[in-house]
């Protein structure tokens, strides 16, 4: 949560790759500190003698987050992305059409020279008006909030909410 809070916070058409580093470093020890933790937990909880098919289904759930969670996580971008070109295409009186096609014609200039799209007359004729960076910026920073605060929240309505069991004395 630190690691996507970060970014939210900082990230921008300009940012910083220390700050990038930064970002994937508290990511990678957070899932580092939590796995034992989550492993301990889940195993604590298995049947006697099932501990080792509680085991496979654990794996096998963590694969299955591994392989979804970056296509959760370019799902909400682009939704975010897509909401804020629009709201910027409304607030300058651009046709949908038009600023369609401008995101089009950036997206199809960087993915063809990334890092290094340059001067184009076609691209600048196409994107006059818009302001990409920044509505890619803001499409990452409510991407990252929401990846950050929802389970968060999550977590905390289940604390809430969900009955406890009491433990009864021996």
């Amino acid at each position: 949560m630190a690691s996507t809070l970060l970014m939210a916070a900082t990230a921008g058409p300009t940012m910083a790759l220390w700050v990038l580093v930064w970002a994937t470093w508290l990511c990678s020890l957070g899932a580092v500190v939590t796995a034992t933790a989550v492993s301990e937990t889940v195993l604590a909880h298995a049947p006697p003698g099932e501990t080792g098919a509680v085991a496979s289904v654990q794996q096998a759930f963590g694969m299955t987050g591994h392989a979804l969670g970056p296509s959760v996580y370019l799902l909400l971008f682009n939704f975010f992305f897509h909401r804020r070109w629009i709201a910027d295409a409304k607030t300058r009186s651009t046709s949908l059409t038009r600023a369609a096609e401008a995101v089009d014609t950036t997206r199809s200039a960087m993915a063809h020279s990334p890092g290094a799209v340059g001067y184009d007359l076609n691209l600048l004729r196409q994107a006059s008006g818009l302001k990409l960076d920044l509505d890619f910026t803001n499409g990452l920073r409510l991407t990252m909030l929401t990846v950050s605060l929802l389970p968060l929240l999550l977590a905390l309505a289940a604390l809430l909410l969900l009955p406890r069991r009491h433990r009864t004395a021996p």
